[in-house]
This record gives structure tokens, sequence and C-alpha cells, in this order.
């Protein structure tokens, strides 16, 4: 916790998963009074929810901080763009069952993935390493001009082209029958 004053520095953020949204005010002296949770349903506060690769979920009301270090998702979540950023792991192919070992460990993208520590891949569970490279591996692709996909683009439009003269030709000899 840092002290009052101190200046909190953040790790790079872009592995979290955060999300914005609008709640009751919590009541806290009437929930000790009635031994159970209590909300005002009349006033709404912003909350924000972090959830952390491999980890723990953070729940609280959304401070100025957090809206200035997650300003791309507030920005979103304000004018309803909605607040998933990344890709999703269906691209990678994987079966339902690591999908479902991902979300578990509050993993949504391809992007959390392939920045997930060490230490956090064991609360996704067997082959997490294995699934981290896959994603590692997508990210780093580059698509590699292919000469061969090249040359056919070129023959099919000197065809296409050819085709168009061959029908004008043919348009001309018909007219020239008449």
């Amino acid at each position: 916790m840092p002290l009052p004053g101190q200046r909190m520095r953040h790790g790079d953020d872009s592995a979290l998963r955060v999300r914005f949204y609008t709640g009751p005010k919590f009541k806290s002296e009437e929930s000790r009074i009635e031994g159970r949770d209590v909300y005002d349903p009349e006033v709404q506060i912003e909350y924000i929810e972090i959830k952390v690769p491999g980890g723990d979920t953070i729940v609280r009301i959304a401070t100025s901080d957090d809206v200035k270090r997650f300003s791309e998702i507030y920005r979103r979540w304000k004018l309803d763009e909605g607040q998933d950023l990344g890709t999703p792991l269906d691209v990678l192919g994987f079966t339902e069952v690591q999908k479902d070992m991902c979300t578990r460990a509050h993993v949504f993208s391809v992007e959390q993935l392939s920045k997930i520590g060490d230490h956090a891949l064991s609360a996704i569970g067997i082959g997490a390493m294995n699934m981290r490279r896959r994603s590692q591996d997508y990210l780093n692709a580059r698509p590699t001009p292919n000469a061969e996909v090249e040359a056919l683009k070129e023959q099919m439009a000197a065809m296409q082209k050819q085709n168009a003269e061959l029908q004008e030709m043919l348009k001309d000899l018909v007219k020239g029958k008449k």
C-alpha cells in the first residue's frame, strides 16, 4: 500500500481485463445493522472491475486515477462502444476446454494470454505454456507476400483484360453480320 502522497506506478496493463459499470451505492451502516448487504437503488455509482489473468478480481468504486489509467476503456464505455479489447481466443483454434481454462483464469484475449507471466500459468492448467506460445506465435506472425499467389493474380488480371477485348470483338462481329 502506498504512503499518503506517494505516486503509484503500474506495470503493463495490457494483460488486465477491465470493465466499468454503474451500480447502486452500498450502505455500510444499514448493512451492519441488518447483517446483510444493503444498497440504495436511487444512487448510482461508477464501479471498476479489474480481472488479473491467473489472479484476483478487484471490484471497487472507480476513481479519477482509474479513469486516467484506463482512459480508452472508460471512453468506449461512456460512448457505449463495448469494452472488450483484444483478439478473441477463438482465432487460435482452442478446444472448448482450453477456452474454459483461460476464462476461469481471467484470460479473455490472445493479447492477454501472450503476456501472462509464468507465475500465472498454473491458474490456467495443463498445457498453458503451449497455449501461451501459440498466442505469441499468432501475434508475431507477419503476412509474407507469396510469389506464387502474386503471379496468379497478375495472370488473372491479364486474362480478364483479354476476355474483355474478346467480348468487344465478338460484339463487333455480331453487329457486322446484321
